[in-house]
């Protein structure tokens, strides 16, 4: 048996072929029943003649997004069969390396997932990648009519509308989600909804072949024609449970779908159930050769390599340069080497044509970005979701998208882009895939706007798998830190910007008897030590928390004569705790203060790893935080965040007690 993928000779027609999807389906569902698959099988049985529809259209530049009954979908579109078969036995040699399994399958051009509304942003960003190329690909994404639910749906049509993206959504209208009739959870008309966002709009079913095939071709015309959106409803018949066997429908209604299904009226005629065995017997083949190949999945769980580490001195920095002036040249810098560098955000455009008064950015970080770099420096609608996921479907495509989220307390809602398409794709589908993603966060207090524009939130997303994370800090460059990443990119990663830290400038004053180092890695992090001195206390911090520390351990040494060693981490994501072990003989105790929460935080993850390894004789091990919600007042800001003070009582009341 070869795993060369299924040319369909001899199923010449879409009936041919459909009834060829159906007998993989059937297959799966008893290899279910007989304990040879786990996990769950949404089979397209009664749509299948949909995904072989639009596959007959595709081009070789063409992208297709598929969901969790996408198994028609991917046999029509790539031929694999074999590959999808073994993915969903779990072996490695499957089309997603035994990892994806039914919902979440890769080839080329092809991709799913099966969260509803997820992938359809992404689509977006790769019809967006496309049209920049133009290459005359178009991006099809399938959905259900139960999708029509999720809010980052209306997000992206509006997008897609908006920037006239190339993208053809293909709504699969069964009329139930799950075990819930549409009439229960869909108000209003498909077609409206088209309207309102000035889509095209088309209908066809499954009933009726030819109508099916004429309106698909027309609406994929159409995108590729206009290089716009498009939306075709097909109303079909899911003849099959919703996964395996929860389908609580009424047994007389599912016998009415039978008996207009065009599948089940073919397998009524010699023809159509002579194709259907000569189907059966190639799927029955399939399955004993995978069978007798034992190559599952096995997870390899990393272990912890002890990193080299290498100190250089900081020389002076260059005075009266801002933070968020470095930011601005290592971002100009970037789309200056990389014509793959685009930047999306809300309000980062300088002046347009909408809006002749120049702006920037809330922050002013992008400036005049917009007018050097035309067609690469975005406005967008206040879709924080919608556009990391355009922004996920650009980096799939290997484009370098830079998406500035206004303020991190917004970061939540595009939660899902990150944490189920980003920070998956990397190895979801078998593949090592890049995704060049970059997002810039403005985070932080000290600013006086309340509790939902001051939090600091990276510990929600600390412990995400191929999700790095980087904190920006006043002693180093960060002009070539930036430029730097957004050059060598490979995994999502959040950049964190304090915006108080945006306000201030790099300067050569340092405390008075201190020796300043940094690792030399591309993201450095900083080592400050008292010279000759023996130190009390380590502090480690990330960030702006820079500032306040040094603060307080200059008025330590001078006023308390209590000498502190400083450690800033750059990577948050993974703290080079390794670069402490020359300094843990030394220390009496250890302090790690952050400006978000401790619990369960960052401060908490670097005590972990500091216990974990042994090396490391802590007396003393004190995290400090805000645990507060964060008022607008000064004073109020003052209470809950640590600072200066807050940090030089708690190390002399550690002190005191050790």
């Amino acid at each position: 048996m070869t795993k060369s993928n299924f040319n369909f000779s001899g199923y010449d027609s879409h009936l041919d072929k459909a009834l060829f999807v159906r007998s993989v389906e059937e297959a799966l569902l008893e290899l279910f029943a007989a304990g040879k698959v786990s996990g769950t099988v949404h089979t397209c049985i009664g749509q299948e003649l949909i995904g072989v529809v639009v596959a007959d259209k595709l081009s070789s530049s063409d992208i297709i997004f598929s969901n969790h009954r996408g198994h028609g979908h991917y046999i029509s579109a790539t031929g694999d069969y074999y590959g999808l078969i073994a993915e969903i036995m779990g072996r490695s040699f499957g089309a997603a390396g035994g990892i994806g399994g039914s919902q979440h399958l890769y080839n080329k051009n092809y991709y799913s997932n099966g969260i509803q509304g997820s992938t359809l942003p992404v689509s977006a960003g790769c019809a967006f990648a496309n049209k920049i190329e133009a290459n005359n690909g178009i991006s099809v994404s399938f959905i259900g009519d139960g999708t029509l639910g999720e809010g980052i749906v209306y997000e992206t049509l509006n997008i897609a509308s908006l920037w006239q993206l190339p993208l053809l959504i293909v709504i699969e209208n069964n009329r139930i989600s799950q075990t819930t009739d549409t009439r229960q959870n869909l108000a209003g008309s498909i077609e409206k909804r088209a309207e309102a966002f000035n889509i095209k709009y088309f209908s066809a079913d499954t009933y009726h072949i030819d109508n099916l095939d004429s309106k698909v071709q027309e609406s994929m015309d159409h995108v590729r024609l206009t290089k716009s959106p498009a939306i075709i409803e097909i109303q079909t018949d899911r003849l099959r449970s919703h996964s395996k066997g929860d389908d609580n429908r009424d047994p007389q209604v599912i016998k009415e779908y039978y008996k207009r299904d065009l599948l089940s009226k073919y397998l009524l005629t010699n023809e159509g159930a002579s194709k259907y065995q000569a189907a059966q017997s190639v799927v029955a083949e399939t399955i004993r050769d995978i069978e007798a190949q034992d190559e599952v999945f096995s997870p390899v769980r990393g272990t912890s390599a002890t990193k080299k580490v290498e100190f250089e001195e900081i020389g002076n920095i260059k005075s009266g340069i801002r933070i968020n002036d470095q930011i601005y040249t290592g971002l100009k810098n970037a789309l200056d080497a990389d014509s793959k560098v685009i930047l999306l955000g809300e309000d980062i455009e300088n002046n347009n044509s909408y809006n002749p008064v120049p702006y920037g950015g809330a922050f002013k970080v992008t400036r005049d970005l917009s007018n050097v770099f035309p067609n690469r420096v975005l406005n967008t609608p206040i879709s924080e979701a919608a556009i990391v996921g355009i922004a996920n479907g650009l980096a799939l495509r290997g484009m370098k998208p830079v998406v500035e989220i206004m303020f991190g307390d917004f970061l939540p809602l595009a939660f899902d882009q990150l944490i189920n398409n980003s920070a998956k794709f990397v190895e979801m589908f078998g593949k090592r895939l890049d995704i060049p993603l970059l997002l810039r966060v403005p985070m932080g207090a000290r600013r006086g706007y309340g509790p939902t524009h001051s939090q600091t939130l990276e510990k929600h997303f600390l412990g995400i798998k191929n999700l790095d994370m980087l904190a920006l800090n006043h002693r180093i460059d960060n002009a070539k830190l930036v430029e730097t990443l957004i050059c060598n990119i490979k995994n999502p990663t959040i950049l964190i910007e304090n915006k108080v830290l945006y306000t201030k400038f790099s300067n050569e004053d340092k405390i008075p008897g201190f020796s300043y180092y940094s690792t030399t890695s591309p993201y450095p992090d900083v080592l400050i030590e008292p010279k000759g001195i023996d130190p009390d206390f380590l502090i480690i911090c990330h960030g702006q928390m820079l500032e306040e520390v040094e603060k307080a351990v200059s008025v330590l040494s001078l006023e308390d004569e209590v000498y502190c060693s400083i450690f800033c981490l750059c990577n948050i994501s993974d703290p080079n705790i390794d670069a402490l072990e020359k300094l843990s003989n030394k220390i009496k105790g250890v302090l790690v203060v952050e400006e978000g929460s401790d619990i369960g935080g960052i401060s908490s993850e670097i005590i972990m790893r500091m216990m974990e390894n042994q090396s490391f004789d802590m007396k003393s091990v004190v995290r400090f935080g805000n645990r507060e919600i964060i008022p607008c007042s000064k004073e109020g800001e003052d209470k809950v965040i640590p600072n200066q003070k807050s940090i030089r009582s708690l190390i002399k009341k550690e002190l005191r007690n050790g």
